[in-house]
């Protein structure tokens, strides 16, 4: 119980630590930031933390802040491989791709063992245009993860830029298995329409409204 712990002991930063991030798994953006500034009054040299509070920030869309943060963070620990992964997020988001694509191999190069990071390189690279490097990471992803829906419905979008309507229907297949999520019954319906299954697409456009009836991509594809 973190709040059990810093009640005993308010210097705890173990304790802040931890809570900042169950705190960011929930969305609870502005408890972990605090938790982490406390973090960082006890320990200004604490590279977690930083690294911890640049990705609630990114979370907030508070971009420039979080590339500070995570700046700090790696200038404190240069090995931190997710805090590679975080700023690579952030740089995205600011359309930074080159440098974003960086972080993510030196992220890789540190623990190649996350498959979210795969994934995350595998979406900056279909953005990029590179079709065979994405799906080699969602592949890779895959490998790491088999229970990894977002993996499956990526490479099944990538395989769709491809047109290779039948095998991106096999992955949103086994992406809708893991997770029926509506945004995958809509890619899947995307792949049936390319290949001019249209009444199966309707099939998926249709589910995918009644599991979200505010889809507008699902209503723009039926």
């Amino acid at each position: 119980d973190f709040d059990k712990s810093i009640a005993l002991d308010g210097e705890n930063i173990f304790a802040y630590q931890n809570r900042g991030e169950a705190r960011l798994e929930t969305g609870n953006w502005d408890g972990a930031i605090a938790d982490f500034e406390k973090c960082i009054a006890i320990d200004a040299k604490s590279a977690l933390a930083y690294s911890g509070r640049g990705l609630a920030r990114y979370y907030k869309g508070e971009l420039d802040q979080a590339l500070a943060d995570d700046d700090k963070a790696l200038s404190l620990d240069p090995n931190l491989a997710l805090t590679y992964s975080n700023r690579a997020l952030t740089l995205v988001s600011k359309g930074n791709l080159d440098q974003a694509r960086a972080d993510y191999d030196k992220s890789i190069a540190l623990n190649d063992k996350n498959h979210v990071v795969f994934s995350n390189r595998a979406y900056l690279r279909q953005q990029q245009g590179d079709w065979a490097g994405a799906i080699a990471d969602f592949d890779k992803a895959i490998a790491l993860n088999p229970k990894s829906a977002e993996a499956y419905n990526g490479r099944g979008l990538t395989r769709i830029s491809r047109e290779e309507s039948d095998q991106a229907i096999a992955d949103f297949d086994k992406a809708i298995a893991l997770s029926p999520l509506a945004y995958i019954y809509v890619n899947r319906g995307l792949a049936r329409t390319q290949k001019s299954d249209y009444d199966g697409a309707i099939v998926d456009f249709d589910k995918a409204i009644s599991l979200d009836p505010k889809s507008a991509e699902a209503y723009n594809g039926r």
